[in-house]
């Protein structure tokens, strides 16, 4: 009877068991577990678009801009503005709320644009970096190409047949004097009157899409295997 009372008084212990130890140090496992999963999946989703190339028609007055940006879902992560300015001078800005394509896709704009024009355009990624490429316009059809690992900007050379060859201007030779005969001043060389021959874009292999890093479906797999070996060892 005694025992009884006493066990009664007593109570069950209120210091924590073995097996709230156990689920403290899962619950805490699970939490890095997935903070270290979105610090993996996080530089591969956040990349700007890796190539850039323009076109532009005299002719038409129509830029046509190609960009390659990989992704697996081009709703949630896309190019989601292209800026263009012509000499300095911002001309046009447009907005998107996704891309054509999980890759390589096409947009082209009218742009009032003479020979001697510079063009320069910016694609920003909707979650992080952008790329600019610049294209001056000296024929009736004129293209460039940028990557971002170059982080430079390309100038088309084109074709100049028809241009008036510049003449050449002789200095004029010093009148020597008593004291000392100076040398004459060189002559200028004759350009030649060759024209420059158009460059042609080099072809760029398409790269293929970055593979992404494991997301939440293999979290949700990993915490079921955390899962499943708490229960088993209960």
């Amino acid at each position: 009877m005694s025992r009884e009372m006493q066990w009664t008084i007593k109570g069950p212990s209120s210091q924590p068991g073995p097996s709230s130890r156990k689920v403290a140090l899962f619950l805490s496992a699970l939490i890095l577990l997935s903070f270290f999963v979105i610090l993996l999946s996080t530089p591969v989703l956040a990349h700007p678009p890796s190539q850039m190339a323009l076109t532009y028609d005299v002719d038409t007055q129509m830029l046509a801009v190609s960009i390659i940006h990989s992704v697996s879902d081009p709703r949630s992560h896309y190019v989601e503005k292209v800026e263009i300015t012509k000499n300095g001078e911002p001309l046009l800005t447009k907005e998107y709320t996704n891309q054509p394509s999980t890759s390589t896709f096409s947009y082209t704009y009218a742009i009032a644009a003479n020979i001697g024009d510079e063009l320069e355009v910016t694609a920003y990624c909707s979650l992080y970096g952008s790329i600019q490429t610049q294209l001056t316009v000296t024929t009736s059809q004129s293209s460039t190409t940028s990557t971002a690992e170059e982080s430079s900007t390309a100038t088309a050379q084109s074709s100049t047949s028809g241009t008036a060859q510049p003449s050449a201007t002789p200095t004029a030779e010093a009148t020597p004097t008593a004291t000392a005969q100076p040398s004459p001043t060189p002559e200028p060389s004759q350009p030649s009157a060759t024209p420059t021959a158009e460059a042609t874009p080099t072809a760029t292999a398409q790269p293929s899409p970055s593979p992404e890093t494991p997301g939440f479906e293999v979290l949700f797999a990993l915490i079921g295997v955390c899962v499943a070996l708490y229960l088993s060892r209960r």
